[in-house]
């Protein structure tokens, strides 16, 4: 993540706060930059829904370079939340992994599926389940339902959510909670996107840019509101492409 620093005394909303670097589809980094403004109101919403509490211990998985960790960042920034920042070579030791989070009172992953396979491939539970986990957030790539299934056996009294969103709209554009009596069964083909955030419009539009309301049909996910980024960073050509006006 590159930290925009600018004067505090003439800073807007508007003003860009950080830039994080995506490759999405086409392997050639491009700097994200976000305002100010997004993070607000999607930190907003994302406390309020989840509530996250001053009272709560979350732990950050994601490096700084990475959008995962703003929601761990601002999340303790804005309700006041401690973050932990579990040390990288303890996701090569699950054991040293469970010892952290049951040692720090974690109540809070937000973490890519990819962490959390980790611990549940390797067996972790059957050496430590921790105890104060209360809500486990997961984003960045289909949740395996196998995995999940180890998840919800050992620790069934957490909620789970799925998020989803690309660098550009500020983290995640829609959630879904995971039902605690849910047949998981019924995922087997992938996790619902779920829901909207506040503030955000969630379209499925075809080659032609027109809207595909019809069951069954396939098309690009485009998001509108707040959240939207300010653009790539020195990039004008894909930001011109990709962040368009409807």
């Amino acid at each position: 993540m590159i930290i925009l620093i600018c004067d505090r005394k003439n800073i807007i909303d508007t003003d860009a706060v950080y830039a994080n670097f995506t490759s999405g589809s086409t392997g050639t980094p491009k700097a994200v930059v976000v305002s100010h403004r997004s993070v607000i109101d999607f930190i907003t919403c994302f406390t309020e829904i989840f509530g996250i509490e001053a009272s709560d211990n979350i732990a950050n998985q994601a490096p700084f370079d990475f959008d995962v960790s703003v929601k761990d960042i601002f999340s303790g920034v804005f309700t006041g939340a401690a973050v932990h920042l579990v040390p990288k070579m303890f996701f090569s030791f699950p054991t040293k992994l469970l010892d952290y989070l049951e040692e720090r009172e974690i109540t809070i992953l937000i973490w890519a599926v990819s962490a959390l396979c980790i611990v549940s491939t390797l067996n972790g539970f059957d050496y430590k389940v921790p105890g104060k986990l209360r809500k486990i957030m997961f984003s960045g790539e289909v949740m395996p339902v196998k995995q999940l299934e180890i998840w919800k056996k050992f620790i069934p009294d957490a909620e789970y959510i799925n998020l989803y969103g690309p660098t550009e709209i500020t983290c995640n554009c829609t959630y879904f909670r995971i039902p605690k009596d849910a047949d998981l069964e019924a995922y087997t083909k992938g996790i619902p996107m779920g829901q909207a955030f506040p503030n955000e419009r969630i379209l499925l539009l075809d080659e032609d840019d027109r809207l595909i309301t019809e069951t069954d049909k396939e098309g690009e996910v485009c998001v509108s509101g707040t959240c939207v980024a300010l653009g790539y960073y020195n990039n004008e050509k894909q930001t011109k492409y990709l962040f368009k006006t409807l």
